[in-house]
């Protein structure tokens, strides 16, 4: 059996990726466009695991090519799980073009759903996002409910009810990951190799890669357009991390 990934040439995707193939006996299909992922993730997992990985470059928009491949891949070797990370995730982004992230993040789900009841693959794991809840002033848990401000967290917000309604119909199950902020790097404890998974997306927005930065001196201010007080840095932590 093995395991179909989209996007693992991404951030979380490769370390998610990595954890499989460390903790269990499966071979992994890595499907990526490589749009803002890096083929060097691939190199990685290839090195560290060898003749366990199968790298496809594609978009999940060419729903004939993936088919094909699927149509051959269960008759081998089965896909019994898709983990699907690929998509666009920059707030700002999406508000100036919002019917690409409609597009490439809601309408990719929904085609590689119906690829998944094609082919017999039972299990689905979402990698969705934390700003499907909107602005909250209060913690929150699972049952918060769901208010989006941007077509980021929209087009997530539709993927998710598109899993949902799919597994009311069908012998379908699926677990949507909502993410807040995410940092690390996985370097094998060598800090001297090549071979390494990180965040390499050039001016990432990710908040605590930020803070990293400027503390250590890579970065000289946060890049707030407003004025932010270490307070107000400090409540927002402390929310994140409830």
């Amino acid at each position: 059996m093995a395991l179909l990934f989209t996007g693992a040439c991404g951030y979380i995707g490769s370390h998610t990726a990595r954890a499989f193939l460390e903790n269990t006996t499966e071979n992994i299909v890595i499907v990526d466009d490589l749009s803002t992922g890096f083929l060097a993730h691939v190199k990685t997992l290839e090195h560290y695991y060898p003749n366990r990985v199968v790298f496809i470059q594609a978009n999940l928009n060419e729903t004939q090519k993936l088919d094909a491949f699927l149509d051959k891949q269960q008759l081998k070797d089965p896909i019994e799980a898709i983990l699907h990370f690929g998509a666009k995730i920059s707030v700002e982004e999406s508000t100036r073009l919002p019917l690409e992230y409609y597009t490439n993040n809601t309408l990719n789900t929904l085609e590689l759903v119906k690829l998944c009841l094609k082919h017999h693959i039972k299990r689905f794991i979402f990698s969705s996002t934390a700003v499907v809840y909107g602005e909250s002033d209060s913690s929150l848990n699972e049952e918060s409910p769901l208010n989006p401000i941007n077509p980021y967290g929209a087009s997530k917000m539709m993927s998710e009810r598109i899993l949902l309604d799919a597994s009311k119909v069908a012998d379908f199950n699926c677990v949507i990951l909502r993410y807040f902020n995410v940092a690390g790097a996985c370097m094998h404890n060598d800090y001297s190799t090549r071979y390494t998974l990180g965040q390499r997306t050039l001016n990432a927005t990710h908040l605590i890669k930020i803070a990293c930065e400027c503390a250590v001196g890579k970065r000289k201010k946060w890049g707030f357009l407003a004025p932010i007080t270490l307070q107000e840095m400090a409540h927002a932590l402390g929310i994140i991390s409830m």
